[in-house]
């Protein structure tokens, strides 16, 4: 979505932050600078037609990236006018609900897309983190669903992280074990890891 938005438009304060470019570190989706001409360009090639809904879309996430949220709910609901399951649409509502503290809304436009297509790791943490925060339920099948997608992100935060520490909160040894064993796996020369998969290998073992 990000780099098809930018196509022809300059880009040069973008700096993706890749798995493997910087090994253990959030891999970072493309940053749109939020120079008009990418939002002038958007609104030249809508149509008044349903092709519009990307285009929609894309000028949803460059408000909700300028801090404009409620524009961004605006521009989303457009783009889901003409098609309820533009998955760009649906994540940037999500972000922007969250935004507003709305966290059933936002879980709940996370769930429709990643239904629709938008299943990548920084959405299922999303959707985790909206879980969390509308009603304290249970994230960790969608921690997993992002470590999944992403085992390169190993750092603070990352999906591996995340999910041990879920795991941790509902006492689930089992699934500790699993989480550290795909992190150890992941980031092997990470000393602290090691040894906290060694803990939980000893706990399991006096069980």
């Amino acid at each position: 979505g990000l780099l098809e938005a930018c196509r022809g438009a300059r880009v040069d304060e973008a700096i993706p932050d890749y798995p493997g470019k910087v090994p253990g570190r959030r891999p970072g989706r493309l940053r749109i600078p939020t120079d008009p001409r990418n939002a002038d360009a958007l609104r030249a090639s809508l149509t008044g037609r349903a092709a519009d809904s990307q285009p929609l879309a894309r000028l949803a996430e460059l408000a909700l990236l300028d801090g404009r949220g409620v524009e961004a709910l605006d521009l989303a609901a457009k783009s889901l006018a003409l098609d309820p399951k533009q998955p760009l649409a649906l994540r940037v509502q999500g972000q922007a609900q969250g935004g507003l503290g709305k966290w059933t809304e936002a879980r709940a436009a996370y769930e429709a897309a990643i239904a629709a297509g938008e299943d990548d790791a920084e959405t299922w943490l999303a959707l985790a983190d909206a879980i969390k925060k509308s009603d304290g339920g249970d994230r960790r099948e969608a921690l997993k669903r992002a470590q999944d997608r992403c085992p390169e992100w190993t750092g603070k935060g990352s999906p591996h992280d995340l999910l041990a520490a879920a795991c941790e909160e509902a006492k689930d040894a089992e699934g500790l074990l699993a989480a550290l064993s795909a992190w150890s796996a992941a980031a092997p020369e990470d000393d602290g890891v090691a040894l906290r998969l060694a803990r939980a290998l000893t706990e399991a073992g006096r069980k």
